[in-house]
C-alpha cells in the first residue's frame, strides 16, 4: 500500500556486491576482448575448478566455441571452459586495460576485489566482486568531487549505499548473477 515503508537492518545488506563492467562508451556490458592487469602477478582460477594459473599481466581474454581463451604475455593460450576468476597477487588492485573512462583526460579504471570473466552468446561479461564498503570507495569519487563539503559526501555515501542495497535485492541483471552495472 502507498506510504508503507520497509526498513532493513544492516544484517540484511549484502556483504559483497557484483558489478557488471561496461565497455568504454557505456554502450554494453558485453565485451569482444577483455584485458586485465595488476601491479604484481595475476592469479587466475577456472570456474571448472581444475584450472589454476599464476602469470604476470596483462592477460587477454577472448571468446571461443569451447569457452574463454586466456592469452598470456609469454604467448601461451589457455582454455577456460566455464570462465575464470582473476585476483591480483597479494590483493593488489586490478585494471581493465581495454577500457577507458573520462572525458578530455582519460584513464584506465582500477578495481578492488576480484574480477570474473563469463562467456555469453552476446560476448564476454566482466564482473567485479567487491565488498559493499570497497564499492563505495570506487563510486563516490566518480559521482562528486572530494572538494565538496563533508556533509555532502556523507549524504552521497548514504544514497550510493541505499541504491546498491536496493539493486542487490532486485537487480535487472539477476539472471547474470550481477547486482548493478557501472553506468549508474
Amino acid at each position: 500500500a502507498w506510504g508503507q515503508q520497509v526498513v532493513l537492518g544492516e544484517s540484511h545488506w549484502p556483504q559483497r556486491i557484483r558489478v557488471a563492467i561496461s565497455d568504454s562508451g557505456f554502450r554494453s556490458i558485453y565485451h569482444r576482448e577483455i584485458v586485465v592487469n595488476a601491479l604484481g602477478s595475476l592469479v587466475v582460477t577456472g570456474f571448472d575448478g581444475s584450472s589454476y594459473y599464476r602469470t604476470p599481466g596483462p592477460i587477454v581474454f577472448t571468446p571461443s566455441n569451447q569457452g574463454v581463451q586466456l592469452h598470456t604475455p609469454a604467448g601461451e593460450t589457455w582454455l577456460l571452459p566455464e570462465g575464470a576468476k582473476i585476483e591480483g597477487e597479494g590483493g593488489s588492485m586490478l585494471s581493465a586495460d581495454h577500457i577507458t573512462r573520462g572525458e578530455g583526460i582519460t584513464f584506465t579504471p582500477r578495481y578492488r576485489g576480484h574480477m570474473e570473466v563469463h562467456l555469453y552468446p552476446e560476448g564476454l561479461l566482466l564482473v567485479n566482486e567487491v565488498s559493499l564498503e570497497e564499492y563505495l570507495y570506487q563510486v563516490l569519487p566518480s559521482e562528486m568531487p572530494r572538494s565538496w563539503p563533508p556533509e555532502a559526501l556523507r549524504a552521497q555515501a548514504v544514497a550510493a549505499r541505499s541504491y546498491a542495497v536496493v539493486q542487490a535485492m532486485g537487480s535487472r541483471y539477476q539472471s547474470l548473477g550481477v547486482h548493478v552495472d557501472d553506468t549508474h
